[in-house]
Protein backbone atom coordinates (compact mmCIF):
# COMPACT_ATOMS: atom_id res chain seq x y z
CA UNK A 1 0.00 0.00 0.00
CA UNK A 2 2.76 2.47 0.97
CA UNK A 3 4.64 1.74 -2.25
CA UNK A 4 1.61 2.69 -4.35
CA UNK A 5 1.08 5.85 -2.31
CA UNK A 6 4.77 6.79 -2.64
CA UNK A 7 4.53 6.41 -6.40
CA UNK A 8 1.33 8.44 -6.50
CA UNK A 9 2.87 11.16 -4.33
CA UNK A 10 5.99 11.31 -6.54
CA UNK A 11 3.87 11.64 -9.69
CA UNK A 12 1.71 14.42 -8.21
CA UNK A 13 4.83 16.24 -6.97
CA UNK A 14 6.38 15.94 -10.43
CA UNK A 15 3.21 17.17 -12.18
CA UNK A 16 2.91 20.10 -9.78
CA UNK A 17 6.53 21.10 -10.25
CA UNK A 18 6.21 20.80 -14.05
CA UNK A 19 3.14 23.05 -14.08
CA UNK A 20 4.86 25.74 -11.98
CA UNK A 21 8.12 25.52 -13.95
CA UNK A 22 6.24 25.91 -17.24
CA UNK A 23 4.39 28.96 -15.91
CA UNK A 24 7.68 30.50 -14.77
CA UNK A 25 9.26 29.87 -18.18
CA UNK A 26 6.28 31.20 -20.14
CA UNK A 27 5.81 34.32 -18.02
CA UNK A 28 9.42 35.02 -16.97
CA UNK A 29 8.13 35.33 -13.40
CA UNK A 30 8.95 33.65 -10.10
CA UNK A 31 6.48 31.04 -8.82
CA UNK A 32 6.03 33.33 -5.79
CA UNK A 33 3.86 35.50 -8.08
CA UNK A 34 1.78 32.59 -9.36
CA UNK A 35 -1.21 33.20 -7.06
CA UNK A 36 -1.45 36.84 -8.18
CA UNK A 37 -0.74 36.59 -11.91
CA UNK A 38 -1.83 33.11 -13.10
CA UNK A 39 -5.17 32.70 -14.90
CA UNK A 40 -8.07 31.04 -13.08
CA UNK A 41 -8.00 27.80 -15.08
CA UNK A 42 -4.32 27.22 -14.34
CA UNK A 43 -4.84 28.13 -10.69
CA UNK A 44 -7.68 25.64 -10.47
CA UNK A 45 -5.51 22.93 -12.02
CA UNK A 46 -2.63 23.62 -9.62
CA UNK A 47 -4.96 23.79 -6.62
CA UNK A 48 -6.42 20.42 -7.60
CA UNK A 49 -2.92 18.93 -7.78
CA UNK A 50 -2.07 20.42 -4.38
CA UNK A 51 -5.31 19.08 -2.88
CA UNK A 52 -4.67 15.60 -4.31
CA UNK A 53 -1.09 15.76 -3.02
CA UNK A 54 -2.27 16.70 0.49
CA UNK A 55 -4.75 13.81 0.47
CA UNK A 56 -2.08 11.33 -0.62
CA UNK A 57 0.30 12.64 2.06
CA UNK A 58 -2.43 12.10 4.67
CA UNK A 59 -3.16 8.57 3.39
CA UNK A 60 0.55 7.80 3.32
CA UNK A 61 0.94 8.91 6.93
CA UNK A 62 -1.97 6.71 8.05
CA UNK A 63 -0.65 3.79 5.99
CA UNK A 64 2.82 4.07 7.54
CA UNK A 65 1.33 4.15 11.05
CA UNK A 66 -0.81 1.09 10.26
CA UNK A 67 2.22 -0.77 8.88
CA UNK A 68 4.21 0.04 12.02
CA UNK A 69 1.37 -1.34 14.18
CA UNK A 70 1.14 -4.45 11.99
CA UNK A 71 4.90 -4.98 12.21
CA UNK A 72 4.80 -4.56 15.98
CA UNK A 73 1.91 -7.03 16.30
CA UNK A 74 3.77 -9.53 14.12
CA UNK A 75 6.79 -9.24 16.40
CA UNK A 76 4.63 -9.76 19.48
CA UNK A 77 2.99 -12.81 17.90
CA UNK A 78 6.28 -14.69 17.44
CA UNK A 79 6.18 -17.81 19.63
CA UNK A 80 8.45 -18.05 22.63
CA UNK A 81 9.37 -21.20 24.53
CA UNK A 82 9.48 -21.91 28.24
CA UNK A 83 12.11 -24.07 29.94
CA UNK A 84 10.20 -27.23 29.04
CA UNK A 85 10.01 -26.38 25.33
CA UNK A 86 6.29 -25.53 25.35
CA UNK A 87 5.20 -22.73 23.04
CA UNK A 88 4.12 -19.55 24.81
CA UNK A 89 2.04 -17.06 22.78
CA UNK A 90 1.81 -17.20 19.01
CA UNK A 91 -1.18 -18.38 17.04
CA UNK A 92 -1.01 -22.01 18.14
CA UNK A 93 -1.06 -22.22 21.92
CA UNK A 94 -2.70 -25.62 22.36
CA UNK A 95 0.01 -26.73 24.76
CA UNK A 96 -0.41 -23.66 26.96
CA UNK A 97 -4.23 -23.92 26.85
CA UNK A 98 -4.02 -27.51 28.04
CA UNK A 99 -1.69 -26.69 30.95
CA UNK A 100 -3.75 -23.60 31.84
CA UNK A 101 -7.01 -25.58 31.91
CA UNK A 102 -5.53 -28.34 34.02
CA UNK A 103 -4.07 -25.88 36.53
CA UNK A 104 -7.26 -23.78 36.58
CA UNK A 105 -9.42 -26.63 37.86
CA UNK A 106 -6.79 -28.53 39.82
CA UNK A 107 -7.48 -26.64 43.04
CA UNK A 108 -3.74 -25.91 43.26
CA UNK A 109 -3.42 -22.15 43.45
CA UNK A 110 0.37 -22.21 43.31
CA UNK A 111 0.33 -24.29 40.11
CA UNK A 112 -2.14 -21.91 38.42
CA UNK A 113 -0.18 -18.81 39.40
CA UNK A 114 3.01 -20.39 38.07
CA UNK A 115 1.43 -21.13 34.69
CA UNK A 116 -0.07 -17.65 34.47
CA UNK A 117 3.23 -16.06 35.49
CA UNK A 118 5.03 -17.78 32.63
CA UNK A 119 2.62 -16.23 30.15
CA UNK A 120 2.51 -12.82 31.80
CA UNK A 121 6.29 -12.43 31.68
CA UNK A 122 6.73 -13.79 28.15
CA UNK A 123 6.41 -10.31 26.60
CA UNK A 124 3.86 -11.64 24.12
CA UNK A 125 0.84 -9.74 25.46
CA UNK A 126 0.40 -6.02 25.87
CA UNK A 127 -3.03 -5.16 27.33
CA UNK A 128 -3.59 -5.22 31.09
CA UNK A 129 -6.32 -7.85 30.87
CA UNK A 130 -4.12 -10.18 28.80
CA UNK A 131 -1.20 -9.84 31.20
CA UNK A 132 -3.36 -10.22 34.31
CA UNK A 133 -5.49 -13.14 33.15
CA UNK A 134 -3.12 -14.88 30.72
CA UNK A 135 -6.11 -16.50 29.03
CA UNK A 136 -5.12 -18.72 26.09
CA UNK A 137 -5.29 -16.98 22.71
CA UNK A 138 -7.46 -19.73 21.25
CA UNK A 139 -10.25 -19.00 23.75
CA UNK A 140 -10.24 -15.31 22.85
CA UNK A 141 -10.23 -16.20 19.14
CA UNK A 142 -13.34 -18.34 19.62
CA UNK A 143 -15.14 -15.42 21.26
CA UNK A 144 -14.24 -13.01 18.46
CA UNK A 145 -15.22 -15.61 15.87
CA UNK A 146 -18.72 -15.97 17.31
CA UNK A 147 -19.05 -12.26 17.99
CA UNK A 148 -18.58 -11.52 14.30
CA UNK A 149 -20.58 -14.52 13.10
CA UNK A 150 -23.76 -13.78 15.05
CA UNK A 151 -23.78 -9.97 14.99
CA UNK A 152 -25.72 -8.69 11.96
CA UNK A 153 -24.67 -5.04 12.28
CA UNK A 154 -20.96 -5.88 12.54
CA UNK A 155 -21.39 -7.97 9.37
CA UNK A 156 -22.51 -5.04 7.21
CA UNK A 157 -20.98 -1.97 8.89
CA UNK A 158 -17.29 -1.00 9.06
CA UNK A 159 -15.50 -2.06 12.26
CA UNK A 160 -12.38 -0.13 13.25
CA UNK A 161 -9.87 -0.72 16.04
CA UNK A 162 -8.84 2.36 18.03
CA UNK A 163 -6.37 2.76 20.86
CA UNK A 164 -7.85 5.59 22.92
CA UNK A 165 -10.55 8.26 23.13
CA UNK A 166 -11.08 9.86 19.75
CA UNK A 167 -13.26 12.41 18.02
CA UNK A 168 -14.55 12.12 14.46
CA UNK A 169 -14.72 15.36 12.51
CA UNK A 170 -17.86 15.66 10.39
CA UNK A 171 -19.13 18.45 8.18
CA UNK A 172 -22.33 20.36 8.74
CA UNK A 173 -24.37 21.84 5.88
CA UNK A 174 -22.46 22.41 2.65
CA UNK A 175 -21.00 25.90 2.15
CA UNK A 176 -22.94 28.14 -0.25
CA UNK A 177 -21.58 28.63 -3.76
CA UNK A 178 -22.11 31.82 -5.80
CA UNK A 179 -21.82 33.10 -9.31
CA UNK A 180 -18.86 35.48 -9.39
CA UNK A 181 -18.74 38.37 -11.81
CA UNK A 182 -15.43 39.72 -13.04
CA UNK A 183 -13.66 41.78 -10.43
CA UNK A 184 -16.18 41.03 -7.70
CA UNK A 185 -15.25 39.48 -4.34
CA UNK A 186 -16.49 35.99 -3.47
CA UNK A 187 -19.09 36.07 -0.72
CA UNK A 188 -17.93 34.47 2.54
CA UNK A 189 -20.21 31.82 4.02
CA UNK A 190 -19.94 32.39 7.77
CA UNK A 191 -22.63 29.78 8.49
CA UNK A 192 -20.52 26.78 7.44
CA UNK A 193 -19.04 24.85 10.34
CA UNK A 194 -17.82 21.40 11.23
CA UNK A 195 -18.53 19.45 14.39
CA UNK A 196 -17.08 16.51 16.29
CA UNK A 197 -18.54 13.17 17.35
CA UNK A 198 -17.09 11.63 20.50
CA UNK A 199 -16.18 7.95 20.24
CA UNK A 200 -17.01 6.79 23.75
CA UNK A 201 -15.57 3.76 25.52
CA UNK A 202 -18.47 1.46 26.48
CA UNK A 203 -17.90 -2.00 27.94
CA UNK A 204 -20.27 -4.97 27.65
CA UNK A 205 -19.65 -8.18 29.57
CA UNK A 206 -21.04 -11.57 30.47
CA UNK A 207 -20.17 -13.59 33.56
CA UNK A 208 -20.02 -17.38 33.31
CA UNK A 209 -19.71 -19.59 36.42
CA UNK A 210 -17.98 -22.85 35.44
CA UNK A 211 -18.02 -25.80 37.81
CA UNK A 212 -15.07 -28.14 38.09
CA UNK A 213 -17.32 -31.03 37.10
CA UNK A 214 -18.39 -29.28 33.93
CA UNK A 215 -14.85 -28.37 32.92
CA UNK A 216 -13.76 -31.96 33.51
CA UNK A 217 -16.67 -33.81 31.91
CA UNK A 218 -18.24 -31.58 29.25
CA UNK A 219 -17.50 -32.16 25.58
CA UNK A 220 -15.68 -29.09 24.27
CA UNK A 221 -14.95 -27.78 27.77
CA UNK A 222 -13.93 -24.15 28.02
CA UNK A 223 -13.64 -23.85 24.24
CA UNK A 224 -17.41 -24.40 24.13
CA UNK A 225 -17.90 -21.76 26.84
CA UNK A 226 -15.85 -19.26 24.86
CA UNK A 227 -18.06 -19.78 21.83
CA UNK A 228 -21.23 -19.32 23.88
CA UNK A 229 -19.84 -16.15 25.45
CA UNK A 230 -19.18 -14.79 21.96
CA UNK A 231 -22.76 -15.56 20.92
CA UNK A 232 -24.15 -13.88 24.05
CA UNK A 233 -22.11 -10.71 23.50
CA UNK A 234 -23.04 -10.68 19.79
CA UNK A 235 -26.75 -10.70 20.63
CA UNK A 236 -26.37 -7.95 23.24
CA UNK A 237 -24.32 -5.77 20.90
CA UNK A 238 -26.81 -6.25 18.07
CA UNK A 239 -29.44 -4.80 20.43
CA UNK A 240 -27.15 -1.86 21.25
CA UNK A 241 -25.95 -1.14 17.71
CA UNK A 242 -29.56 -1.32 16.51
CA UNK A 243 -31.76 0.17 19.24
CA UNK A 244 -29.39 2.04 21.56
CA UNK A 245 -31.02 5.29 22.68
CA UNK A 246 -27.86 7.38 22.36
CA UNK A 247 -28.58 9.35 25.52
CA UNK A 248 -25.69 10.29 27.81
CA UNK A 249 -23.36 7.33 28.33
CA UNK A 250 -25.34 5.02 26.03
CA UNK A 251 -24.77 3.60 22.57
CA UNK A 252 -26.46 5.55 19.75
CA UNK A 253 -28.05 2.81 17.64
CA UNK A 254 -29.08 2.84 13.99
CA UNK A 255 -32.77 3.49 14.71
CA UNK A 256 -31.99 6.51 16.91
CA UNK A 257 -29.01 7.75 14.89
CA UNK A 258 -30.81 8.11 11.56
CA UNK A 259 -33.27 10.76 12.67
CA UNK A 260 -35.27 11.15 9.43
CA UNK A 261 -38.48 9.10 9.54
CA UNK A 262 -41.20 8.03 7.10
CA UNK A 263 -44.62 7.70 8.73
CA UNK A 264 -46.88 4.93 7.41
CA UNK A 265 -49.93 6.98 8.39
CA UNK A 266 -51.91 4.07 9.82
CA UNK A 267 -54.14 4.77 12.79
CA UNK A 268 -54.30 1.20 14.07
CA UNK A 269 -50.78 0.63 15.29
CA UNK A 270 -50.12 -2.95 14.26
CA UNK A 271 -48.07 -4.67 11.59
CA UNK A 272 -51.26 -6.16 10.14
CA UNK A 273 -52.82 -2.71 9.74
CA UNK A 274 -49.78 -1.48 7.85
CA UNK A 275 -49.75 -4.56 5.60
CA UNK A 276 -53.46 -4.01 4.82
CA UNK A 277 -53.05 -0.41 3.58
CA UNK A 278 -55.08 0.06 0.42
CA UNK A 279 -53.68 0.72 -3.06
CA UNK A 280 -50.38 -1.03 -2.33
CA UNK A 281 -49.69 1.55 0.37
CA UNK A 282 -47.22 -0.64 2.29
CA UNK A 283 -45.18 -1.22 -0.88
CA UNK A 284 -45.20 2.52 -1.58
CA UNK A 285 -43.91 3.20 1.94
CA UNK A 286 -40.80 1.14 1.13
CA UNK A 287 -40.21 3.29 -1.95
CA UNK A 288 -40.67 6.48 0.10
CA UNK A 289 -38.24 5.14 2.69
CA UNK A 290 -35.57 4.49 0.05
CA UNK A 291 -35.97 7.93 -1.49
CA UNK A 292 -35.72 9.66 1.88
CA UNK A 293 -32.01 8.83 2.03
CA UNK A 294 -30.16 11.41 -0.05
CA UNK A 295 -29.29 10.11 -3.54
CA UNK A 296 -25.54 10.62 -3.22
CA UNK A 297 -25.50 8.07 -0.37
CA UNK A 298 -28.13 5.67 -1.75
CA UNK A 299 -25.67 3.49 -3.67
CA UNK A 300 -24.78 0.76 -1.17
CA UNK A 301 -27.87 1.19 1.03
CA UNK A 302 -29.68 -1.79 2.59
CA UNK A 303 -33.07 -2.51 4.11
CA UNK A 304 -32.95 -3.90 7.66
CA UNK A 305 -35.93 -5.43 9.51
CA UNK A 306 -36.80 -8.33 11.78
CA UNK A 307 -38.01 -11.69 10.48
CA UNK A 308 -41.68 -11.10 11.23
CA UNK A 309 -41.66 -7.85 9.26
CA UNK A 310 -39.69 -9.55 6.49
CA UNK A 311 -42.35 -12.27 6.24
CA UNK A 312 -44.98 -9.56 5.83
CA UNK A 313 -42.96 -7.65 3.23
CA UNK A 314 -42.31 -10.80 1.21
CA UNK A 315 -46.07 -11.07 0.60
CA UNK A 316 -46.40 -7.50 -0.72
CA UNK A 317 -47.09 -7.07 -4.43
CA UNK A 318 -46.96 -4.16 -6.84
CA UNK A 319 -49.77 -2.98 -9.15
CA UNK A 320 -48.92 -5.76 -11.63
CA UNK A 321 -49.44 -8.37 -8.90
CA UNK A 322 -45.70 -9.16 -8.80
CA UNK A 323 -43.88 -9.64 -5.51
CA UNK A 324 -41.65 -6.67 -4.64
CA UNK A 325 -39.19 -8.98 -2.83
CA UNK A 326 -36.94 -10.27 -5.60
CA UNK A 327 -34.60 -13.26 -5.82
CA UNK A 328 -31.73 -13.79 -8.27
CA UNK A 329 -32.35 -15.89 -11.38
CA UNK A 330 -32.25 -19.66 -10.83
CA UNK A 331 -32.75 -19.05 -7.10
CA UNK A 332 -34.31 -21.60 -4.75
CA UNK A 333 -35.53 -20.73 -1.24
CA UNK A 334 -35.15 -24.38 -0.27
CA UNK A 335 -31.57 -24.61 -1.51
CA UNK A 336 -30.25 -21.10 -0.92
CA UNK A 337 -32.15 -19.83 2.12
CA UNK A 338 -33.52 -16.31 2.54
CA UNK A 339 -33.60 -14.14 -0.60
CA UNK A 340 -32.04 -10.86 -1.30
CA UNK A 341 -33.45 -7.56 -2.56
CA UNK A 342 -36.32 -5.07 -2.44
CA UNK A 343 -36.30 -2.63 -5.34
CA UNK A 344 -32.71 -3.70 -5.99
CA UNK A 345 -31.45 -3.05 -2.44
CA UNK A 346 -30.17 -5.92 -0.20
CA UNK A 347 -32.24 -7.00 2.80
CA UNK A 348 -30.73 -7.92 6.19
CA UNK A 349 -32.69 -9.65 8.94
CA UNK A 350 -32.02 -8.15 12.37
CA UNK A 351 -34.05 -9.54 15.28
CA UNK A 352 -33.03 -6.58 17.45
CA UNK A 353 -35.55 -4.43 15.56
CA UNK A 354 -38.88 -4.89 17.33
CA UNK A 355 -42.14 -5.54 15.50
CA UNK A 356 -44.34 -2.43 15.57
CA UNK A 357 -47.03 -2.28 18.23
CA UNK A 358 -47.47 1.42 19.08
CA UNK A 359 -47.68 4.88 17.56
CA UNK A 360 -44.31 6.05 16.17
CA UNK A 361 -42.78 2.58 16.66
CA UNK A 362 -39.65 2.19 14.50
CA UNK A 363 -39.71 -1.12 12.63
CA UNK A 364 -37.52 -0.82 9.55
CA UNK A 365 -34.35 1.02 8.51
CA UNK A 366 -32.97 1.91 5.10
CA UNK A 367 -29.40 3.18 5.32
CA UNK A 368 -25.88 3.09 3.93
CA UNK A 369 -23.87 0.87 6.34
CA UNK A 370 -20.69 2.86 5.64
CA UNK A 371 -22.18 5.68 7.72
CA UNK A 372 -22.76 3.62 10.84
CA UNK A 373 -19.22 3.05 12.10
CA UNK A 374 -18.18 0.68 14.89
CA UNK A 375 -15.06 1.34 16.97
CA UNK A 376 -13.47 -1.41 19.09
CA UNK A 377 -10.92 -0.55 21.78
CA UNK A 378 -7.61 -2.40 21.70
CA UNK A 379 -9.01 -5.32 19.74
CA UNK A 380 -12.26 -5.29 21.73
CA UNK A 381 -12.47 -8.65 23.55
CA UNK A 382 -10.95 -9.34 26.96
CA UNK A 383 -11.27 -12.47 29.12
CA UNK A 384 -10.63 -12.52 32.87
CA UNK A 385 -10.52 -15.52 35.20
CA UNK A 386 -11.33 -15.57 38.92
CA UNK A 387 -10.58 -19.10 40.18
CA UNK A 388 -10.91 -18.24 43.88
CA UNK A 389 -14.09 -16.21 44.52
CA UNK A 390 -16.33 -19.28 44.29
CA UNK A 391 -13.73 -21.88 45.11
CA UNK A 392 -15.72 -23.27 48.05
CA UNK A 393 -18.34 -24.50 45.55
CA UNK A 394 -15.67 -25.75 43.13
CA UNK A 395 -16.67 -23.06 40.64
CA UNK A 396 -14.57 -20.64 38.63
CA UNK A 397 -15.73 -17.27 37.36
CA UNK A 398 -15.05 -16.54 33.68
CA UNK A 399 -15.78 -12.91 32.72
CA UNK A 400 -15.80 -11.96 29.03
CA UNK A 401 -15.97 -8.27 28.10
CA UNK A 402 -15.97 -6.21 24.91
CA UNK A 403 -15.14 -2.50 24.62
CA UNK A 404 -16.89 -0.94 21.65
CA UNK A 405 -18.94 1.98 20.36
CA UNK A 406 -21.11 2.58 17.30
CA UNK A 407 -22.20 5.91 15.86
CA UNK A 408 -24.02 7.36 12.84
CA UNK A 409 -21.56 9.64 11.05
CA UNK A 410 -23.98 11.02 8.43
CA UNK A 411 -27.70 11.32 9.20
CA UNK A 412 -28.48 12.01 5.52
CA UNK A 413 -27.42 8.45 4.57
CA UNK A 414 -30.48 6.70 5.97
CA UNK A 415 -34.05 6.85 7.27
CA UNK A 416 -36.41 4.84 9.48
CA UNK A 417 -39.99 3.63 8.86
CA UNK A 418 -42.47 4.25 11.72
CA UNK A 419 -46.14 3.46 12.34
Amino acid sequence: MSKELFEKRNKLTYDLRQALDKWEADNKKSSNEFDVRANSLLKESVERLEKDLDQVESELSRSQIAEKHAKREAELAKPEFDTRGAVKGGDSDNEYAKRFGEALFSGNRVALERVMSERAHSGVFTTDSQVNSSVPVMWQNRIVEKLNQFNVVRTVCPVRNVLGDQKIVIGGALPTSYKVTEGAAITTDDAFAVSNIDVLDLTYACYIPVSKQYATDAIGGLDYIARKAGESLANKLDDEYTSGAGTSGNMPGILAGFTTTVDTGVTTYTLAAWAAKSNNGASDDLIDLAHTAKPQYRNGCVYMMNDTVAKTVRKRKDTTNSYIWKNPDRYSDVRDGMPSTIYGFPVYINQSIASPAANNAKFMAFFNPNYYEIFDRNGGVDVMIDPYGLSTSLTTRVVVSHRTYGVVTNVDAGAVLIL
